[in-house]
C-alpha cells in the first residue's frame, strides 16, 4: 500500500453531542476530500508531517486506482466480538490491525465490491473512501486476495439489510437471554453518556428531534439484546414514550427496532458457515481475535509511540547488505534548485524511484534554461532516456512536472505576470508522435522539453527500413536538432506545399525530451545503424531494475 499516492492525515474534531469525528487532512494543513486524488500524497510524505506534529493519525483513500479493500469490524465497549466476527477475521486470513480506539478491527484485502456496505457493526468498502491506518498489527499477513469471498459476504450482508430495512418484513425475533432490568444496568454503564438523558425524556439541545432521540435509546438497548420485543418493550416504560400516544402505535414502534436492528450485526451465511457451530477452520487464528480483549480495554492502539516507529519510512534502494543501489534522494542536496523539483518529484510519486525524479528535475529545468547554456559554440539538447519495467513509475517523469507546471503558471497568473505564465505554457511540450509534431511545436517555442512514452516503439518505427517518408523526417530532425543548439546555429526550415504552413528556420533550437520505453522494446528494437548514425550516442540512458 506504500506505492501507492492515496495516503492522508487525520485529526479528532469535535462534534457537538456525539464523539470527535476524524477529519482527514492534506499535508498542507487543509481539509483532504477522500474522493479527490489531488488531496492524497504518498506514504513517506505523509509520514514526516505527521512527525512534525499536529496530526492525530494517517489514513488510506481507496479508490479505483488501487486493488485494496477495507473490512471493519466494529467491536463496541465492554463488549467482545461477536461469533460472525471472529469468522470473518478467521476465514478472510489477510492482514488487520487496531483502529485508533483499540476497540474495532480493521482487515485489508485485495477485491472490491459494487458499493459501500455497513451493517451490524461490519463494514465493507473499496472505493470513495478513507479508513484510519495505525501499523499497529494484530495479524501482521500478507494483504490476500479475497474479492469472491468479500463479495459473497456483501451479497448476504445486503439481503439481511433489505429485509430489516422492509418494516413489513416478518423477521424472527431472537431469544431473551437477560432481564429488562440487566440489560438497562448495561445500558447505564457502558453507555451512560447518551443513555441516562435519554432516561430521563432529556433529548432536546441533544437531537434535532425526538424521533431521532427514540431511534438512539432502541439502538442502545438493541445492542444488549437479541430480541425485538424486549427492545420495545423496554422503550414503552422510558420517559420517552410517554410524551404522546404516537410513540407507542404499533407501526412506529415497528419501524424503529426495525432500524435499531439494523445496526446490529446479522447472521450471515459466510462460506456456508453456520454461526452456531463450531469454527472449524483457523481455531488459532480465531483464539487470538478472542483474547484481544477488543471492545473492553480501549488502550492507545493510535501511531503514537511505539507504533509510529512501525511506520517510519522502509529504507529504500538498499540491498540486504545495506549498501546503496543506485542513486537516492541524497544526491538531490547536492543540485540547488534542481534538487529541491527532483525531491519534489520523488515525494510526489506513487512509487518512488530517484533515477526518474532527477530526469523529470533535469528535463523540466532544460525546458526552461536550455537556452543559457552554450559551451564551446554547443548549445543544450538532452535526450535523457529512462528504462523501467510497466508499473515501476515512469509516468511520474510527466505527470509530476505537469502539476508543478500547473501551480507555477497559476502562481504567475495570481501575481500578474501573465507573459510568465505563457512562457512556461511554450516550454513545456506535448508529447508528439510525428516529426511535424516536433517542428510544429519548435515553431511554437525554440526551447522546450517534451515527454515521449514507449519510445522502444516510437524508435522501432522510425527506424524501420520501409518507414514512412514522415518517419523518416523525424528520425532525421533527432539527429540534426542535436547539433544545431549552439550560439548563432540554425535548424532548417520546412517547405510546405502550403505556404502557410511553411516553418521558418529556427536559431539555435534547445530540445529536451524525456524519453520512458520498458528495457525489453527498446533492446529488442535498436540496431547497430542506429549507433553509427550517432543517435543512440545522443541519448543519456538510465536503466531502473
Amino acid at each position: 500500500m506504500r506505492e501507492y499516492k492515496s495516503w492522508l492525515l487525520w485529526k479528532y474534531v469535535p462534534v457537538e453531542g456525539k464523539l470527535p469525528t476524524k477529519v482527514p487532512y492534506c499535508v498542507n494543513n487543509y481539509k483532504a476530500s477522500a474522493t479527490n486524488p489531488n488531496d492524497w500524497s504518498t506514504y513517506d510524505n505523509v509520514i514526516r508531517c505527521y512527525n512534525a506534529g499536529g496530526f492525530d493519525g494517517i489514513g488510506f483513500a481507496f479508490s479505483e486506482f488501487d486493488p485494496y479493500a477495507f473490512i471493519d469490524l466494529d467491536v463496541k465497549e465492554g463488549q467482545g466480538p461477536s461469533d460472525i466476527q471472529k469468522k470473518i477475521y478467521s476465514e478472510f486470513d489477510t492482514y488487520s490491525e487496531y483502529s485508533p480506539s483499540g476497540r474495532g478491527l480493521h482487515l485489508i484485502i485485495k477485491g472490491s465490491v459494487p458499493k459501500d456496505s455497513n451493517y451490524g457493526g461490519v463494514e465493507l468498502y473499496s472505493n470513495k473512501r478513507y479508513a484510519t491506518m495505525t501499523g499497529n498489527a494484530m495479524a501482521n499477513n500478507p494483504i490476500a486476495d479475497r474479492h469472491d469471498l468479500l463479495n459473497q459476504l456483501f451479497q448476504s450482508m445486503e439481503e439481511k439489510r433489505e429485509k430489516h430495512n422492509n418494516i413489513n418484513a416478518n423477521v424472527p425475533s431472537g431469544e431473551e437471554t437477560q432481564s429488562d432490568e440487566a440489560l438497562i444496568e448495561l445500558a447505564f454503564k457502558y453507555n451512560s453518556e447518551k443513555f441516562v438523558p435519554l432516561s430521563l425524556g432529556e433529548w432536546q439541545g441533544r437531537y434535532p428531534s425526538q424521533s431521532e432521540a427514540d431511534q438512539a435509546y432502541m439502538n442502545i438497548i438493541g445492542h444488549y439484546t437479541k430480541s425485538k420485543e424486549q427492545t420495545i418493550r423496554i422503550y414503552c416504560q422510558s420517559e420517552l414514550a410517554k410524551t404522546d400516544a404516537k410513540r407507542k402505535s404499533p407501526d412506529y414502534l415497528k419501524r424503529t427496532v426495525n432500524k435499531a436492528f439494523d445496526q446490529k450485526l446479522p447472521e450471515v451465511i459466510l462460506n456456508g458457515y453456520d454461526p452456531n457451530a463450531a469454527v472449524s477452520s483457523n481455531q488459532v487464528k480465531t483464539a487470538d481475535f478472542d483474547s484481544a480483549n477488543l471492545g473492553s480495554n480501549p488502550n492507545t492502539a493510535t501511531i503514537n509511540g511505539p507504533v509510529a516507529q512501525r511506520l517510519e519510512p522502509t529504507p529504500k534502494d538498499v540491498n540486504p547488505a545495506g549498501t546503496t543501489k543506485g542513486m537516492t534522494p541524497a544526491f538531490f542536496k547536492q543540485l540547488g534548485v534542481l534538487g529541491e523539483v527532483a525531491q519534489f518529484v520523488y515525494d510526489d510519486s506513487p512509487r518512488q524511484i530517484a533515477e526518474a525524479a532527477f530526469l523529470a528535475a533535469d528535463c523540466f529545468f532544460g525546458g526552461i534554461g536550455g537556452k543559457a547554456f552554450n559551451i564551446s559554440g554547443t548549445g543544450l539538447n538532452q535526450y535523457n532516456l529512462l528504462l523501467a519495467n510497466t508499473g515501476y513509475g515512469k509516468g511520474a517523469v510527466e505527470n509530476c512536472i505537469d502539476r508543478l507546471v500547473h501551480y507555477l503558471i497559476k502562481y504567475a497568473i495570481d501575481k500578474g505576470h501573465i507573459v510568465v505564465a505563457n512562457q512556461l505554457k511554450n516550454h513545456i511540450g506535448p508529447t508528439f508522435a510525428s516529426g511535424q509534431g516536433l517542428i510544429a511545436q519548435l515553431a511554437i517555442s525554440n526551447c522546450f522539453s517534451s515527454t515521449l512514452d514507449e519510445f522502444g516503439l516510437l524508435l522501432a518505427k522510425i527506424s524501420d527500413p520501409k518507414a514512412s517518408g514522415s518517419d523518416i523526417a523525424y528520425y532525421s530532425n533527432l539527429l540534426q536538432l542535436y547539433n544545431k543548439s549552439g550560439d548563432k546555429q540554425t535548424f532548417k526550415g520546412v517547405k510546405h506545399s502550403k505556404k502557410d504552413n511553411d516553418i521558418p528556420e529556427i536559431k539555435s533550437p534547445s530540445v529536451t525530451l524525456a524519453l520512458l520505453s520498458t528495457a525489453s522494446s527498446y533492446y529488442d528494437v535498436v540496431k547497430s545503424s542506429d549507433f553509427a548514425n550517432g543517435l543512440i550516442p545522443r541519448i543519456f540512458t538510465m536503466e531502473y531494475t
